[in-house]
């Protein structure tokens, strides 16, 4: 794993830490996702279903046969501790399903069934009648010519929609309590305390009152009392090894030290525009350092060790084997040969400590 990867993920948590409330699942999404074949039932059947639940699909018996029998084999290489074998069948299998997934077409429901819940409590019936049309229009395209096609109308149906509304779709705000479980900051006075929950709760209600501007404001005063209160490490620990991994000079590590104080101080008064303009930057003195790094793959035995699973004889073997192709790939510049190699070290690694779970389909 490239280590600019992990620092850049610990940049954007600091970052977030000091100056915004967590997100609240207020655009409805939609995936495919199939379910978790490290980990599934040998029963094709229903992992297909699962696969494809909510969706209309054409497959024919002869494509539904070979890939029953693609995920069947899968299964018995694995019950043989023949991994590699086993991830060779898996990749055929997802070949197959994508294949699939080329004729799916979700299955919409009734107009007013899609809209329930949504903040549309001021739309006049001639609103209503013309997002009903353009809803109907945007499925029937996307029922005979596809997603793609269908954009355009989508884009209609949902800049019509956002015209009556604020664009976030419905906020199901829970309760002060509720919201701050496990993220309450320490120490907290309690005239901040209060200030705090008076600040979320006027702006829930502006929120839900269609008023985002009036929310902003609230919203604001809300993450400058978290900010005041977020305890950030010191310089040497936010960066750890990473100073002297890319052997940055000293002066530059000196401007950085003074960027991240400045940074710091500005997330904690709540200006985290003032603050991102540090944070890049302190990122730009690291890029050259960055583009001149090459990444030094520990030994297998230093990597897994790093997982707490017990791994042993063929398993081991096969882990090793691959391991060691992928970081001689990653070295060798072939980014997409090492992903089918990563690809199989973790097939074999979530067999014995399942986490993570990964997708089958596009």
């Amino acid at each position: 794993m490239d280590k600019r990867l992990l620092i850049a993920l610990t940049l954007s948590l600091a970052l977030l830490a000091g100056s915004s409330a967590p997100a609240l699942a207020c655009v409805k999404t939609s995936s495919i996702a199939c379910p978790n074949p490290y980990d599934q039932a040998a029963d094709f059947g229903q992992y297909y279903e699962q696969c494809f639940s909510g969706y209309t699909v054409s497959v024919s018996d002869e494509q539904y046969a070979a890939m029953k029998n693609q995920f069947d084999q899968m299964k018995t290489l694995e019950q043989q501790e023949q991994y590699l074998d086993a991830y060779a069948q898996l990749n055929l299998l997802n070949v197959a399903m994508n294949e699939v997934w080329t004729t799916a077409v979700y299955n919409y429901p009734a107009f007013s069934d899609f809209i329930a819940g949504w903040p549309l409590t001021s739309a006049s019936a001639d609103h209503l009648a013309g997002l009903e049309s353009l809803y109907n229009d945007a499925v029937a395209i996307e029922k005979v010519q596809g997603a793609e096609a269908s954009q355009a109308k989508w884009q209609e149906f949902y800049d019509l929609a956002w015209s009556v509304e604020d664009p976030a779709l419905p906020c199901d705000y829970p309760p002060f309590e509720e919201y701050m479980t496990g993220w309450m900051p320490q120490g907290l006075n309690e005239n901040d305390r209060a200030a705090l929950e008076q600040d979320y709760n006027e702006a829930v209600a502006l929120e839900e009152g269609g008023d985002p501007d009036g929310a902003a404001i609230k919203w604001e005063a809300f993450n400058k009392i978290i900010a005041a209160y977020t305890i950030w490490p010191s310089f040497e620990e936010y960066f750890g090894s990473t100073l002297t991994d890319l052997n940055i000079s000293g002066g530059d590590i000196e401007t950085m030290k003074s960027l991240y104080a400045e940074a710091v101080a500005l997330e904690k008064s709540g200006d985290s525009e003032a603050a991102s303009q540090k944070w890049t930057a302190m990122n730009n003195i690291q890029q050259p350092y960055w583009d001149n790094y090459v990444y030094q793959y520990p030994s297998f035995e230093e990597y897994i060790a790093l997982y707490s699973v017990n791994i042993s004889g063929g398993p081991m073997e096969q882990m090793k084997q691959v391991y060691t192709e992928a970081v001689a790939l990653e070295q060798a510049g072939d980014v997409e040969g090492a992903a089918d190699k990563w690809g199989a070290f973790y097939y074999i690694l979530y067999k014995f400590a399942p986490m993570n779970p990964m997708t089958c389909c596009k």
